[in-house]
């Protein structure tokens, strides 16, 4: 009858074997496949990312290559180069077991190409915390990533820096030649489709100008902080000084002296 069809679609005792798993089972599933996107974000959040202290020989693949010093890697054309100390680097991991006498397979890639990896020791490279790789990223040469972080004090200082702070930068001004002026920090952060933290910075001293590159907080259209024109800057942080230091500390760090020898 009409009132056991009823009952019979209502009455969770009454579906068939195996209906009243389905979307408890299903929301399982879910919550699982969240889960697992949730640690996978987590991870790559907290990725240990590293700087190289030493020049290494390194891999390109792929791209036009010159035939001089080409090498067939894995059945792909590869051209060997020099990987300068200062690139900041991700680890491969390849359990692939190794047979003795083989040479050591790549154990780390260029964080800005993955297509060069290179094989480095433990002394040879130096681990950095996601906010450390951030900052050193925003700094566009390799010899001035080296330089800040094996300067005692400068990564720290440059990670303590927020919206408020005050440094000093050394600019080359109207009249040509460097020169020291402070800087208030406006905004510190990703801009635009630059790698790294750029800290966005205000010349507090409005009557002196930038002579190129100057802006009034925007960056490509885009405004990240406001202040009269020419007087804002977005600098890595091997262009920012404390402002009772009014030249590039000397590096002190024991790993720069390790590295050198």
């Amino acid at each position: 009858c009409i009132l056991c069809m009823h009952a019979y679609a209502l009455s969770p005792a009454l579906l068939p074997p195996g209906s009243q798993s389905e979307a408890p089972s299903r929301d399982k599933q879910e919550d699982k496949n969240t889960s697992k996107k949730t640690e996978k974000n987590k991870e790559i959040q907290s990725m240990e990312g590293f700087i190289l202290q030493n020049d290494v020989a390194g891999e390109e693949r792929g791209g036009l290559l010159s035939t001089a010093a080409n090498v067939f890697v894995e059945g792909k054309l590869s051209k060997q180069r020099i990987i300068k100390r200062g690139e900041l680097l991700f680890p491969i991991h390849d359990n692939t077991p190794q047979r003795r006498g083989d040479k050591p397979p790549p154990n780390y890639r260029l964080a800005g190409d993955r297509n060069v990896t290179l094989y480095a020791d433990e002394h040879a490279v130096s681990p950095l915390t996601p906010k450390e790789f951030d900052i050193l990223e925003g700094i566009k040469q390799s010899h001035d990533r080296y330089r800040v972080f094996t300067t005692e004090g400068w990564l720290e200082w440059g990670a303590s820096l927020r919206v408020g702070s005050t440094a000093s930068v050394a600019i080359e001004g109207i009249s040509g030649g460097p020169i020291t002026t402070e800087v208030v920090v406006r905004f510190v952060g990703m801009i635009g489709d630059e790698p790294g933290v750029k800290f966005g910075v205000e010349i507090t001293n409005h009557a002196f100008r930038v002579r190129g590159g100057a802006t009034d907080g925007t960056f490509k259209g885009k405004r990240y902080f406001t202040c009269a024109d020419n007087c804002g800057l977005f600098l890595g942080l091997d262009k920012l000084l404390r402002r009772k230091q009014r030249d590039y500390p000397l590096p002190s760090r024991s790993k720069a002296s390790a590295a050198a020898s």
